[in-house]
């Protein structure tokens, strides 16, 4: 007869090695799940100045190839960095050191650094109309070499430079000059040049402004950019990299000779804590907050992403694998819900699937059809919605520009629109449905 204890002890192993591989296989899942993958477009590591992404799948790059030999150019995707397509090509070694896309049709690109530039499209990047003013951005005026602007809208912006702050209301047209504190600390007036190296909206209201000097500071507005106040002051050191996820909650990355921090505030700096960076061989460049508690931050030379998920108490390195800390470097971060982008030398994508407090925009949650279809120009969409909110209607031509945007309310239930695209060539579209919460899309074509 079997011994009891030991048909126990065969019991227990067998347990332990089944639970071992039910653990094994729950980590194989998550590091599958959350990991940072290569889309790069083939051959432009190394040669990223600039990006702009509206959500998690439209996004533009100005960038040159790896050997350095060509052009800087503007590349675009429609569909989450799975296809990149050449937007626009720069002459004479001009080059975007900043890009900033409105909506898929409108955007804004400054060249600064010895390339003193403001170009403003509105065909999605394939056109750039030169809006350079030559008296605040060139000659050494107050936004020479600076590329800190800010479009809250298509129309409405803000340009930061010398100790000065200028506002457009038609799309960078014209500017007037803001009126910002005179220095970082006004107890001490040999502090009294400072120049606005960053602006950062959460909204239309809500604003920030980032300014070096012997001390560097923090501006705030909370009237769209009608006033401005000081908001936070500190020693020596490069402010950079502003971000909020609302009015009150977000921060900056500080870079001094020393230790680089990161600085924090929950209620729009009535109160802050701090995060040092210490002993990280990396400059701080890049800063985002996916939500409330989970925060990211990237840097150069040595590459390196950190995500505190404690609001920035704490960091963790989550760095793609198989690639080495010095072959790559992030000056930006972005998210969207669950997607999230880091950009610098390469274009990593980052899905976090396991993430239950963040929900991936589903695709297709929603019904959507087209008729006629084909169509000589007059169509209808029916749209049977889940729920009652604001969305944008878009549509995209077979190279990926975006030729036409709309808003529309859509309720839930039942919605129905006639538009008339008689202006459009004959062709196959792709009409694009996009919410808070879902995005939805159909083809349709045109003949006459």
């Amino acid at each position: 007869m079997l011994n009891i204890s030991v048909l126990n002890s065969r019991v227990m192993k067998k347990f332990k090695h089944l639970l071992l591989s039910v653990v094994l296989v729950a980590i194989s899942a998550y590091v599958y799940s959350q990991q940072w993958q290569d889309v790069t477009p083939a051959g432009f590591v190394h040669g990223i100045y600039s990006n702009s992404f509206l959500n998690n799948n439209q996004g533009w790059l100005c960038a040159r190839d790896s050997s350095q030999s060509n052009s800087a150019m503007i590349l675009h995707t429609s569909n989450a960095c799975l296809d990149w397509d050449t937007c626009y090509t720069f002459q004479g070694g001009m080059h975007f050191a900043r890009i900033q896309m409105i909506d898929c049709l409108i955007g804004y690109g400054a060249g600064g650094y010895e390339l003193p530039v403001f170009r403003r499209t509105t065909d999605g990047g394939h056109t750039w109309q030169d809006i350079t003013d030559p008296i605040l951005m060139q000659n050494g005026g107050p936004l020479d070499q600076s590329t800190a602007f800010f479009f809250v809208s298509a129309d409405t912006g803000f340009y930061g430079g010398v100790h000065s702050l200028y506002r457009t209301v038609n799309g960078g047209l014209s500017w007037s000059k803001v009126e910002i504190p005179p220095d970082a600390l006004p107890s001490t007036p040999e502090m009294s040049e400072y120049r606005i190296n960053e602006i950062y909206f959460s909204g239309s209201k809500c604003g920030w402004a980032s300014g070096i000097g012997w001390y560097s500071c923090i501006l705030k507005t909370t009237d769209g950019g009608q006033t401005w106040q000081l908001a936070h002051t500190g020693g020596s050191g490069t402010y950079r990299s502003l971000h909020f996820i609302n009015c009150n909650r977000g921060g900056f990355l500080v870079n001094t000779s020393y230790t680089p921090y990161f600085v924090a505030t929950p209620d729009n700096f009535d109160s802050v804590y701090y995060h040092s960076f210490y002993g990280i061989p990396f400059t701080p460049m890049a800063l985002c907050f996916q939500n409330d508690s989970v925060v990211w931050v990237g840097g150069w030379p040595e590459g390196l992403i950190l995500r505190s998920t404690d609001s920035g108490l704490t960091f963790d390195t989550i760095n793609p694998n198989g690639i080495s800390p010095y072959d790559f470097g992030v000056s930006s971060i972005t998210f969207f819900e669950n997607t999230g982008y880091a950009i610098g030398s390469h274009v990593f994508k980052y899905i976090d699937t396991l993430n239950t407090a963040i929900h991936q925009i589903p695709f297709a949650e929603n019904k959507l059809s087209i008729y006629p279809n084909p169509s000589s120009g007059k169509i209808n969409l029916n749209l049977i919605s889940q729920k009652s909110e604001t969305a944008e209607l878009r549509i995209y031509a077979t190279d990926g520009r975006c030729v036409w945007k709309k808003s529309e309310r859509i309720l839930a239930g039942e919605n129905k629109f006639h538009y008339s695209f008689d202006w459009l060539k004959p062709g196959s579209y792709m009409m694009e449905i996009a919410g808070a919460r879902y995005i939805t899309s159909q083809k349709f074509i045109l003949r006459r």
